[in-house]
C-alpha cells in the first residue's frame, strides 16, 4: 500500500459506508442491501488502522446536508500531510459557506 504514496500525498476514503443515520434506525440500505449500522460502522476504517497508517477524519456535507466524513490517509509517519489536507478541506468548506461538496 505504501507504493501509492509515491504518486499521492494522501488518500481520501469514506469514513463509513453510509451517511449519518438516526440513532433509532435499525437498518440502512446500501447498494440494495439492508445493513445494521452498528455492525458496519468500522468496516472502512479497520483496514487502515490494522495497516498502521496515519489517518485523520474530516466532516464534509453532501447535497442533502446530512453529515458525512472522509478519512484522510497518509503514508507511514506522514501525520503532518494528513493534518494539512484536513485543514484544506476545512478551509474549502468555510469558503463555500458550508455548502455541499460533491464526492
Amino acid at each position: 500500500m505504501t507504493r501509492l504514496f509515491t504518486d499521492f500525498d494522501v488518500l481520501l476514503a469514506p469514513y463509513t459506508p453510509f451517511a449519518a443515520q438516526r440513532f433509532t434506525d435499525a437498518t440502512v440500505t446500501v447498494g440494495g442491501q439492508e445493513l445494521e449500522p452498528a455492525k458496519h460502522l468500522l468496516m472502512l476504517t479497520q483496514p487502515v488502522s490494522f495497516g498502521g497508517l496515519p489517518v485523520v477524519t474530516a466532516p464534509v456535507l453532501r447535497g442533502s446536508h446530512v453529515p458525512f466524513s472522509v478519512q484522510i490517509i497518509g503514508a507511514p509517519f506522514a501525520e503532518p500531510e494528513c493534518f494539512a489536507a484536513a485543514g484544506s478541506i476545512e478551509q474549502c468548506l468555510m469558503n463555500t459557506s458550508r455548502t455541499s461538496i460533491e464526492l
